[in-house]
């Protein structure tokens, strides 16, 4: 069966000009991402898309984000962004956006017929890059402190998660995919399953708006660090290893799209993986 789009995809490169430590290498993440992206380049590529964190901060965060954007840029592929919660550190919300090139956190794009969804999983939280005044920030202070009340094995500081508005916008976006008779790909920084200490703050309300789509068949994240998989109730959840996660190896995957199927071909320690589309 023809290909009909590939992708490149890169989570978790938390690069910053510090010692190793336990098993991330972070300076060697900026040149295992410029191996990387040599391979992007040595493919047909329709884009190229990174999961956020980036960087790992804090202490030169603006700095090594310049750097690490400065080889990710040579892709000779379109590229896109997402942001993370170690993007934040030493770092403001404005700084970090302004950094990756971008209007606004979220964002949609199509390619060949499908659309592909960017969310923001750091809008609300107290990892965001806002000032503790700001109103996103206390409700996500809020939000967590309840999680812990309910002993919620998500309630961690790490973890954020989507405004009403972004969820208004997500529920539009994936209504006119359907409307158009596309399929839809999310991306994001934080996992909504497999169920971990890992997930959105608000995850089931997210899962609940793709459920609801009739288009959504895929969502893949960084955040973990490690390869993880699940699916329910038609959609694949697939979580990208981390590039620092390991002292020597690399880590990225090229997804490839077919009609039915979708092969996630993964390099060094991200699995592949291919799975036949029930949507």
């Amino acid at each position: 069966m023809k290909t009909c789009l590939a992708f490149g995809i890169i989570a978790d490169v938390q690069y910053a000009d510090k010692e190793t430590a336990e098993n991330r290498n972070y300076r060697q993440a900026i040149n295992k991402l410029a191996a990387c992206v040599d391979d992007f380049n040595s493919s047909q590529l329709d884009f190229v898309i990174q999961l956020g964190d980036i960087i790992d901060g804090p202490d030169a965060g603006c700095r090594d984000m310049e750097d690490a954007l400065g080889v990710f840029g040579g892709c000779r592929a379109d590229t896109y962004s997402i942001v993370g919660n170690h993007d934040f550190v030493g770092a403001n919300r404005e700084e970090v956006l302004s950094l990756l090139g971008l209007e606004r956190s979220y964002y949609d794009f199509e390619r060949n017929g499908w659309r592909f969804v960017v969310l923001d999983t750091t809008e609300i939280g107290v990892q965001s890059g806002l000032a503790k005044g700001n109103r996103n920030y206390q409700i996500g202070e809020d939000m967590l402190a309840r999680l812990e009340e309910q002993n919620a094995v998500n309630a961690k500081c790490y973890n954020g998660a989507v405004s009403d508005e972004q969820k208004r916008w997500l529920k539009e976006v994936l209504r006119d995919a359907s409307a158009k008779g596309q399929k839809a790909i999310v991306f994001g920084h934080g996992s909504l399953l497999p169920k971990s200490k890992f997930m959105v703050l608000n995850c089931d309300d997210v899962i609940e708006i793709f459920e609801g789509s009739g288009s959504v068949v895929a969502y893949f994240n960084g955040h973990v660090h490690s390869d993880m998989y699940a699916f329910s109730k038609g959609i694949h959840y697939f979580t990208i290893n981390a590039m620092v996660e390991d002292v020597e190896d690399n880590a990225y995957a090229v997804v490839e799209i077919e009609n039915k199927q979708i092969r996630v071909n993964g390099k060094g320690t991200v699995g592949s993986r291919k799975i036949s589309l029930c949507r």
